[in-house]
């Protein structure tokens, strides 16, 4: 049994772990090349139809949304508002643009049909803003995030002066002129908004050439941002994004099993109803299917309110000072048929957080929350993500399972190696990449294209396309042949363990 038993306001361990990944600087280079080790043989693609149709909603009223982009000039029938007509020599005319059409076609749903709250916000020259001050600041192009209490409060205003708009024709220009005033509050609170990495819903990367290479090259570098994103977010389950090479998009998932892109992209000038019902659909998702852990929530001790954590950013209220380790989570654990809730008092590791093709493994010290006051005992609580074979058999013995077989015929929990361990459940389903993130899609092979080299670097080993780079592969893969095509992803379930500390 634990002698120390933590609370809310206890002194937190300061183990030579935790001391030394808050001094660890995150530099973009480092995630980059993590980056290319695990999308080398985990890029993957999907039917463009299929993955429109199993991951993303289509709202019906998608021709109604045309119609009013119509009207109000932001989609003239053949190009949208603000698009160069060919290709510009840089990104830069891009970036207002695409923000700009994104938030004018989310603004065409209606309030019932709105889920997760959206703005998409320019930051190709503002990082987002990290909870650690030495974390690398890498900045994406594009993303779209939750609104703070000024956006709300805006929307709020300009639905009180569409009414008025409405009901008072003879006003019809003082009602007009307010309008565009409240447009251009809304450009400024635009230009105002501190995108934080917490709130990111979707994130996205802009290039202007459309050729194989350059989606490549997109792709990863959206990758990059993504895993920034599992850095942040340790409620996230999986990140969606897009890229768009100049008018052509596709669209990208980043989950524990990968990363998945869309075969063909879409040309949003010449398919806009599926750039609406991309656009359109991500607003309509719940926070579960755009990747967030809902059995995970902010606890503030200071204000004593449970909140989704991208909707309180920085407000986290952490006793012990800033930083994603001193994050007070309340997090659920399954025991028998009862889910009991515990609340982090501190974090123990958080290394790996963002792997993707591998375990992202996370270690909590927890109280229970009903005695967050006067604990009686302290827990460390492993969360991580395990894999398995195809028809849903372990690969090996999971960690839980092995636990068991060594505890059998213990009956004091304080002496067991672990108290309890299950598979993590969202919406009442298991979460796993393959069956509940995926959703059964049927992922091919991507073939990297090909960057010829000068005459004086061209490979003159006859035998290097058949040999297994091992940096290639994830650490608990099978072990890979000769033949690239084998190297195929693992599923892999998310999984807790309470154990005594």
């Amino acid at each position: 049994m634990s002698e120390h038993h933590s609370k809310i306001t206890d002194t937190p361990y300061k183990s030579a772990t935790t001391v030394s990944l808050l001094r660890t600087k995150t530099v973009m280079q480092q995630i980059k090349a993590n980056v290319d080790r695990d999308i080398k043989n985990t890029l993957h693609t999907i039917d463009t139809e299929e993955f429109l149709e199993t991951i993303i909603p289509a709202i019906p009223t998608i021709n109604r949304s045309l119609q009013a982009l119509i009207k109000d000039g932001t989609y003239d029938g053949t190009r949208w508002k603000g698009f160069p007509k060919e290709p510009p020599s840089s990104e830069k005319p891009l970036y207002n643009p695409l923000a700009a059409i994104s938030n004018a076609i989310v603004s065409t749903m209606s309030e019932a049909q709105v889920r997760t709250k959206i703005i998409y916000v320019d930051r190709h020259n503002i990082p987002p803003l990290s909870l650690e001050d030495d974390m690398a600041a890498t900045r994406p192009d594009g993303a779209g995030a939750h609104p703070g209490a000024d956006f709300e409060e805006l929307e709020k205003r300009l639905k009180v002066q569409d009414n008025i708009s409405s009901r008072t024709r003879s006003s019809a220009e003082k009602n007009k002129e307010a309008q565009k005033e409240c447009a251009r509050e809304k450009q400024r609170l635009l230009d105002l908004y501190q995108l934080w990495w917490m709130c990111i819903h979707v994130v996205y990367e802009i290039k202007v050439k459309k050729t194989e290479m350059e989606r490549y090259s997109a792709v990863k570098q959206l990758a990059a941002y993504m895993h920034q994103v599992l850095i942040e977010q340790l409620d996230r389950r999986f990140v969606l994004g897009f890229v768009l090479l100049f008018d052509e998009l596709t669209l990208v998932l980043f989950d524990r099993s990968g990363v998945t892109m869309t075969k063909k992209a879409i040309n949003i000038h010449k398919k806009p109803k599926i750039f609406i019902r991309i656009m359109t659909g991500l607003s309509s998702m719940s926070p579960a299917q755009l990747g967030w852990d809902t059995s995970m929530e902010i606890y503030r001790p200071i204000s004593n309110d449970v909140k989704p954590s991208y909707t309180i950013a920085d407000k986290f209220e952490g006793v012990y000072g800033k930083g994603r380790y001193n994050i007070h989570w309340l997090i659920d654990v399954e025991q028998g048929d009862e889910v009991e809730k515990y609340v982090a008092v501190s974090m123990i590791s958080a290394i790996r957080s963002a792997e993707i093709c591998g375990r992202a493994t996370v270690v909590y010290e927890v109280v229970k929350f009903d005695e967050k006051d006067d604990p009686k005992e302290t827990y460390a609580l492993k969360r991580y993500w395990r894999p398995i074979r195809s028809g849903n058999s372990d690969l090996y013995p999971s960690e839980g399972k092995i636990y068991e077989i060594i505890d059998e015929g213990q009956e004091d929990d304080t002496l067991k190696h672990a108290i309890v361990y299950h598979d993590i459940k969202v919406d009442d389903q298991v979460d796993s990449t393959f069956e509940l993130i995926r959703r059964g899609m049927v992922a091919e092979r991507y073939e990297r294209p090909v960057k010829p080299l000068p005459a004086s670097r061209a490979e003159t080993d006859a035998d290097a396309e058949l040999r297994a780079d091992r940096r290639d592969v994830p650490e608990d893969s099978p072990t890979p042949t000769a033949d690239p095509s084998i190297l195929t992803p693992l599923d892999r379930h998310h999984m807790n363990i309470l154990m005594p500390m």
